[in-house]
């Protein structure tokens, strides 16, 4: 928070006084004048006080910005006022509560190390990726002999209590269950084997309570479709269907390649961050409260409408540490580029342009176009500079390379 003292001649008042004087003479009615016609003397006399008191409000306003602007600082919150000294005739002064963006300093963000994890595709990748691939392209065929494990069922569920009473609200339809896969194994799957289209169920699932505690949950199912996967062919015909590939190895090759790239994105943007992690614990700073709210306020509003299901306050609670995180780092990015003289120019920008643009020779109008927007030009260059700022980092500290065990996720398995 800081206090910001304004104290204007009243020469310099005096003009917008008289504005605002005459505003009022042009609304005022008052017996034996015409709307307009009463003497300036008579308003000064009779209605000085409140017109001051409304034009302290407008005045504030006018000397606080040209304040703000010869002062260069960085407001992140409406002022609110703490003193006013209006008087015909004096110095017209003022004084306001305002939080500024923090004048931060940045002493160290070189000579430390970080760990970057590197994850190498190995072959059962590749055929996991296949796998994946091959359950994405499976067709559907309906069962009419009871379901087995493997096989889709679609239905009803009805949360029971646990003499099979139905708890109210909680029912849901249409879901899609696999079975023999989570949740519906052990018990569940030995009581829903054999279920038939239009049939009811009653399973259980042992859930986990604080403490590692155990309890049963009772449920029924009622069955409206019952689905098997016909998985096709691994064999060249396959690949071709995928895309634009010769044979079966020219896809696994093009898998290989394509989880090779991710990964080493992957690792790049988890590096980078743990170096922001450590510059920002060793140049840590208080954030103005009011900046901080702004931004979950921001986030909000483009949020609200897509989830009704979260609150505002549980919004805020979750966000907060992720809001204050970035406002951090980017404050302290602000002031390395400072110090650094880093900039990007539109020169810069440009060549960047020709360069994306280059690498998609069918779109290089679109992308040309794309970069023409005000907004899109300001995230590509502050993206630059980012670059750089982390550059300039890495150049000054120790990355040592930690080979990690891949993981089998789903979304690492895109051609």
């Amino acid at each position: 928070m800081k206090q910001v003292d304004v104290e204007v001649p009243y020469d310099e008042v005096e003009p917008h006084l008289e504005k605002v004087f005459r505003k009022f003479q042009r609304t005022i009615n008052l017996d034996g004048f015409r709307k307009g016609k009463v003497p300036l003397s008579i308003i000064r006399q009779r209605y000085g006080d409140a017109v001051k008191a409304d034009a302290a409000e407008d005045l504030m306003q006018i000397f606080f910005q040209k304040a703000v602007e010869t002062e260069q600082l960085k407001v992140v919150a409406p002022a609110r006022a703490r003193k006013i000294e209006f008087e015909e005739g004096k110095p017209f002064s003022f004084s306001l509560d305002v939080e500024v963006r923090p004048d931060i300093e940045v002493r160290t963000y070189s000579d430390f190390k970080v760990e970057k994890s590197i994850r190498k595709v190995t072959d059962e990748d590749v055929e996991q990726s296949l796998r994946y691939l091959r359950e994405q392209r499976a067709e559907l065929k309906p069962v009419s002999d009871g379901a087995r494990s493997g096989h889709i069922l679609q239905g009803d569920v009805q949360a029971l209590d646990s003499s099979g009473v139905p708890l109210l609200g909680q029912h849901w339809e249409d879901r899609v269950l696999v079975l023999g896969e989570p949740p519906l194994t052990g018990d569940a799957a030995e009581v829903l084997n054999g279920v038939r289209e239009g049939e009811s169920r009653k399973f259980r699932l042992t859930g986990s309570g604080r403490e590692g505690q155990t309890h049963d949950e009772w449920y029924s199912l009622t069955v409206k479709s019952i689905q098997e996967k016909i998985l096709p062919s691994m064999d060249d015909g396959f690949a071709r269907s995928i895309g634009e590939y010769e044979n079966l190895t020219a896809l696994k090759e093009a898998l290989r390649k394509r989880l090779t790239e991710q990964w080493d994105e992957e690792g790049e943007v988890q590096v980078q961050h743990r170096i922001a992690d450590e510059i920002i614990r060793r140049n840590d700073f208080e954030l103005p409260p009011a900046m901080v709210e702004n931004m979950l306020d921001s986030l909000w509003e483009n949020y609200k409408d897509r989830d009704q299901n979260m609150e505002r306050e549980d919004f805020f609670k979750e966000n907060r540490p992720d809001v204050i995180w970035n406002l951090k780092w980017n404050l302290i990015q602000e002031k390395i580029a400072e110090q650094e003289n880093l900039r990007v120019t539109d020169s810069d920008l440009d060549e960047e342009i020709e360069r994306l643009a280059g690498l998609d020779s069918k779109n290089e109008k679109k992308i040309r176009a794309f970069f023409t927007k005000t907004d899109e030009r300001s995230r590509l260059k502050d993206r630059m500079l980012g670059n750089k700022i982390m550059d300039l980092i890495k150049s000054r500290i120790k990355i040592k390379e930690v080979t990690v065990k891949s993981s089998k996720r789903k979304s690492d398995l895109i051609v």
